[in-house]
């Protein structure tokens, strides 16, 4: 799958794993570390959902979505080239974009 980054300062974090642990700690960096690993190997985002270890929250409706990096923490990410009123099918989702990491409780 093709992820594009939010921001510069986002995607020079997410690629820096010195920098995730000194962030988030061991564990979150190396989960965190995981989850972008998978999205990259994924064919399509339905790749991901149906994984029995990572949880996607949100709704194909939009206007995000997550995955779950251990609580409070989740990933933020959309759709690349989707509009608000919906995603359609996951089957034909190959790009996304990395919103940023955000915790459970805060709005998108």
């Amino acid at each position: 799958m093709n992820i594009v980054f939010a921001n510069e300062e986002l995607r020079n974090e997410c690629n820096n794993q010195e920098l995730l642990v000194k962030r988030y700690g061991p564990n979150r960096a190396k989960v965190m570390r995981q989850r972008l690993d998978e999205l990259f190997n994924a064919r399509v985002l339905e790749d991901m959902r149906s994984m029995p270890h990572v949880s996607i929250a949100g709704s194909p409706k939009g206007p995000d979505l997550a995955l779950d990096l251990g609580s409070p923490y989740q990933l933020a990410f959309r759709p690349a080239g989707s509009d608000i009123n919906g995603y359609g099918d996951w089957n034909n989702i190959n790009s996304i974009i990395i919103l940023g990491l955000r915790k459970h409780d805060a709005k998108p």
